[in-house]
């Protein structure tokens, strides 16, 4: 449903960010190997707006009320996986065509809605939250990133989406995923891990100076392991930890270290997905384009 994320190298990524990628998982399902489209990672959290803002419903399953609204209309649940199938699917087509590689992945819509669907019952099966404007706002921003027949659009895509489920448990509530925690305003919320006396609870992240070696780290901090606190993200200056760099920049190769760097742009000569603006490292460098012969392929 989301956008690609960044990896630790080419096709692989990074364990706290699989959490909505679309296209690279389509890709991989249409060619027969299994996604985790909607799988979610650590969410960082912002208040709701917008009429599907409310307080939670005693049923957690159930949709909130979509209210009115003269431009966007509520996806109804059961109709989600097929508008974003066929969303991906008709991008695709067009794609393929306008680069001469074909028609697009055959029966593409029937088996890129079965990978939705399956992501979807998955998020129903822990409880969460569906909110159908919300689901509204998250596929039209996915016509309109997969339109440009390029990564480029996945930020806007990925906010879009962000609010589509919503967790519903309360601070020291049990929790199997960070997911299943409710958003908390001006905080990041997680699922608490195997170790510690908190574990499997939802907890808020930890602040600035705050211990990290079993807890998460609030947005623009990381858990700087040689002092196992929570410490600012940089934009520049050597770094041992990939999660150290900021946004608009990426842990990168400098010489014999590692450096937080800019961003690389389109045909840049890159070593990580992480590295390039577009989120996607191929063989001729910074790629922006999602349609290619291998996911073109019939």
């Amino acid at each position: 449903m989301l956008p690609p994320r960044p990896g630790w190298r080419k096709g692989v990524m990074l364990r706290r960010h699989v959490s909505n990628a679309a296209l690279r998982l389509v890709f991989a399902t249409l060619a027969g190997t299994s996604s985790a489209l909607f799988a979610c990672g650590s969410v960082s959290v912002e208040p709701l707006d917008g009429p599907d803002a409310g307080a939670a419903s005693e049923n957690p399953r159930a949709p909130l009320p979509v209210g009115s609204t003269p431009a966007l209309e509520g996806v109804p649940i059961d109709a989600f996986a097929a508008r974003l199938g066929h969303a991906f699917c008709e991008a695709m087509q067009s794609c393929c065509q306008a680069l001469g590689l074909g028609s697009g992945p055959a029966m593409c819509e029937e088996r890129a809605k079965a990978s939705y669907q399956s992501q979807l019952n998955a998020n129903i099966a822990l409880r969460l939250r569906y909110q159908p404007l919300a689901a509204a706002r998250c596929v039209s921003a996915f016509n309109r990133y997969l339109q440009g027949c390029s990564y480029e659009g996945r930020a806007a895509s990925d906010a879009a989406c962000r609010d589509v489920f919503q967790g519903t448990l309360a601070l020291d509530e049990s929790c199997e995923s960070d997911a299943q925690c409710a958003k908390l305003s001006g905080a990041t919320v997680y699922c608490a891990g195997d170790l510690g006396p908190r574990a499997h609870t939802c907890q808020r992240a930890a602040g600035e100076g705050e211990q990290c070696l079993l807890e998460g780290c609030d947005e623009g901090l990381f858990c700087d392991f040689s002092q196992l606190s929570c410490v600012p993200q940089q934009t520049t200056g050597e770094c041992f930890q990939f999660e150290a760099c900021a946004a608009g920049t990426a842990c990168s190769p400098d010489g014999a270290t590692t450096s937080c760097a800019p961003l690389l742009e389109n045909g840049e000569p890159c070593t990580l997905d992480l590295q390039c603006r577009s989120g996607r490292c191929g063989d001729d460098g910074c790629s922006a384009s999602f349609a290619n012969p291998s996911s073109c392929a019939p």
